[in-house]
């Protein structure tokens, strides 16, 4: 009997629990059995979904770069690339298991966004280099800070035996903001300057032969 198709709202419902379960008991606690309880359908059924766990775990994964990449496209560049980068952080540091799901796939070079960064960013006068690889930069400067405060922040909850006590955490939602404020500066240096277009000359009493 062919596997039945799985339509894509159920799907997306079955995609969410199993990152339900991924937040409350880490990719080492998901299993086929925890995914059916948060989802409310049985165990055997879930297999009209994915042949097997793997397969689940690339369909979550895909999930979580779409959701990193939904962001509002605002009307210049600067605000599209700070808002990118305030989302994949706060999506990362209340989703700390998704970090390990980004690991079993590449982060696209064009997502959505990225057409849309990169015409305002061409329509300003940064050079084809730069923008071209902007988003993608801006992403993996907020994956990498969250995973460094992240990481930070459980080695302080949890320090090695014999370790001095850390002293006062840092302020990492200003850290955050000023590294990208000094980022997106860095970019709008690269802005080429355009040549001023010529003006016709308009003649004079003194040159009209």
């Amino acid at each position: 009997m062919p596997r039945k198709r799985a339509t894509p709202r159920h799907l997306n419902e079955v995609i969410d629990a199993a990152l339900f379960v991924v937040d409350e008991a880490g990719m080492d606690g998901l299993t086929i059995r925890g995914v059916a309880a948060a989802s409310g359908v049985p165990t055997m059924t879930l297999y009209a979904y994915f042949r097997s766990k793997d397969e689940l775990v690339e369909l979550m994964a895909l999930s979580v770069v779409a959701r990193l990449f939904a962001v509002t496209r605002r009307s210049t560049w600067q605000a599209t690339i700070e808002e990118l980068c305030f989302h994949v952080r706060a999506s990362i540091l209340a989703h700390p298991g998704w970090l390990s799901l980004l690991g079993r796939r590449e982060l696209p070079s064009s997502p959505p966004v990225h057409e849309h960064v990169r015409a305002l960013m061409l329509g300003s006068g940064i050079p084809e280099r730069v923008a071209a690889r902007a988003v993608l930069e801006a992403s993996l400067l907020s994956l990498g800070l969250a995973q460094l405060q992240l990481s930070l922040q459980r080695q302080r909850s949890a320090p090695a035996p014999g370790a001095e006590p850390a002293k006062r955490d840092l302020d990492w939602d200003g850290t955050f903001a000023a590294t990208v404020a000094r980022w997106i500066a860095g970019l709008e240096t690269e802005a080429v300057a355009r040549p001023l277009t010529a003006q016709p000359r308009v003649a004079t009493a003194s040159s009209t032969p």
